[in-house]
């Protein structure tokens, strides 16, 4: 059996924090108050431009790129294929609906960017997605909801992303990488009582983030298989084997 891995002509990425190159460091500075603050996050540099991630290194999308061949991928605020941004939702929700911020960085906006510098994308790109962490993180922070109001808070995150895979597929995506959520149980702003304001721990609140996260991806992953053979989900943190990125036929 072969080893090597695929041949993309380039990466197009999109999402939130996780894989976020540098475009919220990048327009925070243009703000007066650069974030996330380096140290002790990493600074990467562009050429003149250097840019903040949220990580200890590059995040796993440069790290993929770079094991595919293409170079450092760039932020798209420095005229790169990256355009993730740290904070960033999967479309307007009844947490963000109406806060402008968030809904500058999400992926309809991303959408938008994307459509605005890409003229014609390659048709043997590969596109990744990394979202929805902060739409679950945002149903815990919201007080008084009802079990069935999370669920169906969880099902519109879920149709934003999926809508927005389509879109990708629309514009002539064939290789469309996405990730599943963490168990976002285990993360210290739940961990530490700090995802609902109480800054108390709470075991509580560690099942109820578990259990919105694995809602989250099962509905994700059934939904995306309806979609075609041009994607594929990534069960990166629930299960014990990793999938590589691997090339799919044309839907």
């Amino acid at each position: 059996m072969s080893s090597s891995l695929p041949a993309y002509s380039t990466i197009y990425a999109f999402g939130d924090s996780l894989s976020d190159a540098g475009n919220i460091s990048l327009l925070s500075s243009i703000a007066g108050s650069a974030l996330p603050v380096s140290p002790p996050y990493y600074q990467e540099h562009y050429g003149f431009l250097s840019a903040a991630v949220f990580s200890n290194g590059p995040v796993w999308v440069q790290d993929l790129s770079l094991a595919l061949g293409l170079g450092t991928l760039k932020p798209s605020l420095d005229g790169g294929h990256d355009f993730a941004y740290g904070g960033a939702q999967t479309g307007p929700t009844p947490q963000n609906a109406h806060d402008p911020i968030i809904q500058a960085v999400s992926l309809p906006a991303q959408l938008t960017e994307f459509e605005a510098e890409v003229g014609k994308p390659s048709a043997d790109a590969l596109y990744t997605l990394s979202i929805g962490s902060n739409d679950v993180l945002a149903i815990l922070r919201t007080p008084g909801l009802t079990p069935q109001q999370q669920a169906a808070d969880v099902s519109a995150a879920v149709a934003d992303e999926v809508s927005f895979v389509k879109s990708l597929i629309a514009h002539g995506a064939t290789n469309v990488l996405v990730l599943n959520l963490p168990d976002l149980g285990k993360t210290p702003d739940v961990t530490s009582g700090a995802a609902d304001g109480t800054h108390i721990p709470s075991a509580a609140l560690v099942g109820e983030a578990s259990q919105l996260s694995s809602a989250y991806d099962a509905a994700l992953a059934s939904q995306l298989a309806a979609v075609g053979p041009a994607v594929h989900v990534a069960d990166l943190y629930h299960r014990s084997t990793t999938p590589s990125p691997t090339r799919r036929p044309t839907a």
